[in-house]
């Protein structure tokens, strides 16, 4: 991975509004605030150089709309999904409504997952409200979508003056209690 930053850090100085984002599973280029033209011309040759770093080990590039991402294979969005919702409802269903917004295609896997009829089974109260969304319309099997990211922080507000008045107030501390 330092290697992957370092050759990231090179392309960031050269490209106005471009920058890197480590996470602890990932570490991404990111160039969607930089113009569309320099941004999508370098794009290629850093995959090139990326894939070149990471051939032989166990790291796999994904890419998307203005990002480019470098990760451990076998870290995918939908695993880590189940492995909340496992964790959330070990020992009931107790999960009673769920709002997950997506912003790309990386997210189709798990939007499926969240409206299947084995995680209605296993995870959900029968009458769970849930809203499968996603950032900007665009083709997808989400239910529902929101037009830009001014209308997020608005929703959220709803969502938890909502929540407060059903006093059903849970916080990450109290999921950890669970298990």
């Amino acid at each position: 991975m330092p290697q992957v930053k370092s050759v990231f850090e090179a392309y960031v100085d050269n490209i106005d509004g471009s920058f890197v984002v480590e996470r602890q599973s990932c570490i991404e280029f990111n160039y969607k605030n930089a113009e569309t033209e320099h941004g999508t011309m370098f794009i290629h040759d850093i995959y090139n150089l990326i894939q070149k770093i990471i051939t032989g080990t166990n790291t796999e590039i994904n890419y998307g709309s203005g990002y480019l991402e470098v990760k451990p294979q076998g870290i995918k969005k939908e695993n880590l999904i189940e492995l909340l919702l496992e964790t959330i409802s070990r020992n009931s269903k107790i999960i009673d409504f769920i709002f997950y917004l997506g912003n790309d295609s990386s997210a189709e896997p798990v939007y499926e997952i969240l409206k299947s009829k084995k995680a209605d089974d296993k995870f959900f109260q029968l009458d769970c409200s849930k809203f499968i969304t996603v950032l900007e319309k665009k083709p997808t099997v989400a239910d529902f979508y929101i037009e830009d990211l001014d209308c997020v922080m608005p929703l959220l507000e709803k969502f938890s003056t909502k929540t407060k008045q059903r006093k059903k107030v849970r916080s990450f501390s109290d999921l950890t209690k669970l298990k």
